[in-house]
């Protein structure tokens, strides 16, 4: 009866519960997995069991949503008693190479950096929408847009985007950044939470690598400037990069400006 089993939706009260039935499900062929547990604080160690658990018994050919979340809370004492969640507690799950769609919602945060999202861009081709969500406000992210231009070269199905990464640093010389291979999706960029300084710079950066994109979001901590955040004021840059209707006197300035 199992076998035709195709999607698994389970609420617990501890993760230790959903690895345990998961050991009833080799025999299957899921396409859709959403596990939600609340009754315990998701450790780096606890993330890491359910991840091998997974993969262990989940076949890796057929997943194609994958949904994982700890719906407890935590507060700043937490944090720094228990850290950030590491890319390697996750790393069982880059078995699944046919992911569409992964959304991981971590109260701890997920430690990511550059060479992190690069891996996991060459690890999910086919992704359509990558949603690492609930970053805590008190983790300061590691990734740069430098490592959303490999979400931009290896997602070429990406429509969504939603995660938290530092654009404060922006290079601004042809000589200090790589070739960017723009992806011509329409997609929708959410970075949540993530600080940001010159939102003209950010945007003519995310411009090269999502030219489509439909909007670009964030939380910005900082105080609002102007009306907008800073984060709507680079996808307004986005659009008028787009549209072509920058001033005479902006485009004067050359790529270096914004």
């Amino acid at each position: 009866m199992l076998e035709a089993l195709t999607s698994l939706a389970l609420v617990c009260g501890e993760a230790e519960e959903a690895v345990e039935l998961l050991t009833y499900v080799s025999a299957c062929q899921l396409r859709h997995i959403a596990i939600e547990f609340s009754g315990e604080l998701g450790t780096p160690e606890l993330w890491n069991h359910l991840c091998r658990a997974l993969a262990a018994h989940v076949s890796h050919s057929s997943l194609r949503r994958l949904q994982l979340a700890n719906d407890f809370p935590v507060d700043e004492d937490g944090l720094e008693e228990v850290g950030a969640v590491k890319f390697d507690a996750i790393r069982p799950l880059l078995a699944f190479h046919g992911i569409t769609s992964l959304n991981l919602n971590i109260p701890l945060g997920l430690d990511l950096d550059d060479p992190c999202l690069g891996e996991l861009a060459r690890a999910f081709p086919a992704v359509e929408n990558l949603d690492l969500y609930k970053a805590s406000v008190q983790h300061s992210p590691q990734a740069t847009l430098a490592g959303i231009a490999a979400c931009a070269e290896h997602y070429l199905r990406i429509s969504e985007i939603s995660l938290q990464v530092d654009a404060m640093k922006i290079k601004t010389t042809p000589s200090e950044s790589p070739r960017v291979r723009p992806s011509d999706r329409r997609v929708r960029l959410d970075f949540y939470n993530s600080p940001i300084n010159g939102p003209r710079a950010v945007a003519s950066k995310l411009y090269k690598m999502f030219p489509k994109a439909v909007s670009a979001s964030g939380c910005d901590k900082s105080e609002e400037r102007s009306e907008m955040g800073l984060w709507d004021e680079v996808y307004d840059f986005v659009l008028r990069l787009g549209s072509g209707k920058l001033s005479a006197d902006e485009e004067s300035r050359g790529p270096n400006y914004f």
